[in-house]
């Protein structure tokens, strides 16, 4: 069991009093390369009917008028996750761009904000209804050609998340900037092999929950306080 020092008052703690991870080989941060990996977990959304689409190889976030406007959602379940009070160091997604004649990104990426997201239905709104983080990223170019291609970060919105809990799975939300037509087009989990669904990549730097104070290490070097990252 992972000791981390005593409490000012002689109590002994340990990592799992704080839910946090076991320490990486070198005292390296926790990284996660998670990826979609069941058919209801991409989905499309059309924003004039909210009418959900799944369980399609490839699908498309859709700029401009709101009759052209698609959303997009991407539900990754295995982990490992960051605890609550984790401090965000690099996130962002990677995905396939499926066509160069719908390769311009013109979004924002959104985190649902919930501890655990549930799979996507065909409920009508599914992807619009869901709770969203105040913070997103913005992805906006044109011509990122085909192939895989990752996001810019997205720490500002993950940190959000995890400073209001602990998950079990992570929901990206991508939403359809108002102001011009622009296509961005995926495969799904459903494409093929399955190989080419969305993927996401974290790194964190581990910390206690959210107002529990960091320990504060008696012996060895005077007033050194552990902030859950590698060992003393």
């Amino acid at each position: 069991m992972r000791f981390l020092g005593l409490t000012p008052d002689g109590r002994r703690r340990y990592a799992a009093d704080y839910g946090l991870l076991p320490p990486i080989a070198g005292g390296a941060d926790p990284t996660s390369d998670d990826q979609v990996d069941q058919s209801s977990d991409d989905a499309r959304e059309y924003e004039n009917t909210h009418e959900m689409h799944l369980a399609l190889d490839n699908q498309a976030v859709e700029s401009g008028s709101v009759s052209q406007r698609y959303w997009l959602g991407f539900r990754f379940r295995n982990g490992p996750f960051p605890a609550q009070g984790s401090t965000i160091i690099v996130a962002y997604l990677t995905a396939w761009v499926y066509m160069a004649s719908e390769d311009d990104a013109n979004l924002r990426i959104h985190a649902q904000l919930v501890a655990d997201p549930p799979t996507f239905a065909t409920d009508d709104g599914d992807i619009t209804g869901r709770a969203r983080t105040d913070a997103y990223t913005s992805w906006v170019a044109d011509s990122l050609g085909v192939g895989w291609r990752d996001s810019p970060s997205l720490v500002a919105p993950i940190q959000e998340l995890v400073n209001a809990h602990t998950l079990g799975s992570l929901v990206l939300i991508l939403k359809p900037n108002t102001d011009v037509f622009k296509s961005l087009r995926f495969r799904m989990w459903d494409y093929g092999d399955h190989l080419s669904a969305p993927k996401l990549h974290l790194e964190w730097t581990e910390g206690p929950p959210v107002g529990q104070p960091a320990m504060r290490r008696t012996g060895g070097i005077p007033g050194m306080v552990y902030t859950g990252r590698g060992s003393w």
